[in-house]
């Protein structure tokens, strides 16, 4: 596997299938008003926030009783401060039953 280089093309098609993901839920991030942080470049993590909420925390425990493992950014304060923002696994965002329920979430925050 390595002498005959499937395991760098492995890797090559992981790191496209990669940079389609992410190209996709940013978009998809900007089209429902989720704020991204910043653009990266590689990754496999975006940190965002929706606008209309202050503490992500609430959010990821409200979303996990439907099933939904959110990574609130209160996890990676060293005090546990309240955060607004989330780290979002943006493989996993591209699935279309996530999107779906970001899409749920950012219309039930804008309407209260």
């Amino acid at each position: 596997m390595l002498v005959e280089g499937h395991y760098r093309k492995h890797l090559a098609r992981l790191r496209t299938r990669l940079v389609e993901a992410r190209f996709n839920v940013i978009r998809m991030f900007e089209r429902i008003g989720v704020e991204v942080f910043a653009e990266p470049l590689d990754g496999m993590y975006l940190w965002a926030r929706f606008p209309q909420i202050h503490d992500s925390l609430a959010l990821a425990e409200r979303v996990a009783r439907n099933g939904l493992l959110l990574a609130p950014g209160t996890m990676f304060h060293p005090q546990l401060e309240p955060s607004s923002w989330m780290r979002f696994n943006v493989a996993l965002c591209d699935d279309p039953r996530v999107q779906r329920s970001l899409e749920r979430i950012s219309t039930e925050t804008d309407a209260g």
